[in-house]
């Protein structure tokens, strides 16, 4: 099963991301093998790294979260928020885009009934742009309950040449734009790994 975990930085820590850079690309090389794609998420003007998103196959939320606590950045202290969640890679065939945007988003509490009447929509809406898909699909809370009652979210990794282009491809997105989710959270992210092999 793949998990996300989508990190996002404590203030003021670029020195440790600096510090412990090497030790951490060491470690994500040394689970080459488990890692589907991962790097980071840079602020507004992409001139700073400022969170961390990785996509790692674990059998379980227990393994997935004792992967990440031993991850250089993690045992320094770097992240201030941390969301680590099964997840269905549905759309999405991971090229290399100029410029990738992520969207990392969790229902409320009654989002249910809207995920099912929106379903249709939703996936017509992920095919008719599929071209700028990355990566796309739900998440879970952990691997042993996925089916569509149990989707608590969505990760979308989309390409487009701005962020405004991305933006105003997530808000005309079906289950967006019914107020779906309550949480959201979106970054330009550089893609670093991808499965066994460093991409560029």
């Amino acid at each position: 099963m793949l998990f996300v975990c989508f990190l996002i930085d404590n203030s003021n820590m670029a020195n440790v991301r600096r510090e412990f850079l090497k030790v951490h690309q060491s470690y994500l090389k040394s689970h080459e093998d488990i890692i589907y794609f991962a790097g980071p998420l840079e602020n507004e003007k992409q001139t700073e790294n400022v969170g961390s998103l990785y996509v790692v196959e674990q059998p379980n939320r227990a393994a997935a979260d004792a992967w990440l606590a031993n991850e250089p950045f993690t045992k320094n202290g770097l992240f201030n928020t941390k969301h680590i969640f099964a997840w269905h890679h549905l759309k999405g065939a991971r090229k290399l885009y100029q410029r990738l945007y992520l969207y990392f988003q969790l229902d409320g509490k009654r989002s249910h009934d809207k995920r099912s009447r929106l379903r249709d929509e939703h996936v017509d809406y992920l095919l008719a742009h599929e071209n700028h898909l990355f990566a796309a699909g739900p998440l879970f809370k952990d691997s042993d309950k996925i089916k569509f009652e149990n989707r608590i979210g969505s990760l979308f990794v989309v390409g487009f040449s701005t962020r405004i282009l991305a933006d105003h491809w997530r808000e005309q997105e079906p289950y967006t734009k019914n107020n779906v989710y309550n949480q959201t959270w979106g970054y330009a992210y550089k893609n670093h790994w991808l499965g066994a092999e460093k991409s560029v």
